[in-house]
């Protein structure tokens, strides 16, 4: 995130999101692999500030079912982010693993009051996920950069027909 309109950006989006899904609370984002942080920081900041402004009957309701958590693999960015005032969970994108630490993490939040509210979407283990259980939002904005590129290479055999997928042959970088 270069600045804080791109945050405040997709906290707009989040909004038009928790209020599609019918004000739902608790409205979870989760962010895999955050870098800095800064993307997290701005939309937080964005939905504690009402920047957006907001109704303020609204936005009491928006701001008390807003959690968000990031998911970090690197040790040193998850430093780096708690330094920030941002929740962190470790955790690997590639690895379903990672899921458990982060439902206990959310079922810890403030809006399942740290572990004491019995509904299913605060619950830790909710028994492999349920429709209550886990994000209402799951973003990335650096994470997919990390990832190994692939390349798509045609075949060279024969006279190939681009639109057939079994031409194409898949190459990691």
């Amino acid at each position: 995130a270069l600045s804080p309109h791109f945050g405040r950006a997709v906290c707009r989006l989040l909004l038009l999101m928790w209020i599609h899904l019918e004000e739902r609370a608790p409205f979870r984002v989760v962010e895999m692999g955050a870098g800095s942080g800064q993307l997290a920081y701005d939309i937080q900041q964005c939905v504690r500030s009402n920047e957006l402004g907001v109704e303020p009957r609204v936005w009491r309701r928006w701001a008390s079912s807003f959690e968000y958590v990031i998911m970090e693999r690197s040790p040193a960015l998850a430093t780096r982010q708690r330094e920030r005032g941002l929740r962190v969970v470790p955790g690997d994108a590639q690895s379903e693993l990672s899921c458990g630490p982060v439902l206990a993490a959310l079922a810890a939040s403030d809006a399942c009051g740290g572990g004491d509210v019995d509904a299913p979407e605060c619950r830790p283990d909710p028994g492999g996920g349920t429709e209550e259980s886990g994000a209402s939002v799951v973003l990335s904005n650096e994470l997919l950069d990390a990832f190994a590129p692939v390349k798509l290479v045609l075949s060279v055999y024969d006279e190939p027909n681009v639109a057939d997928c079994t031409v194409w042959q898949e190459m990691r970088m």
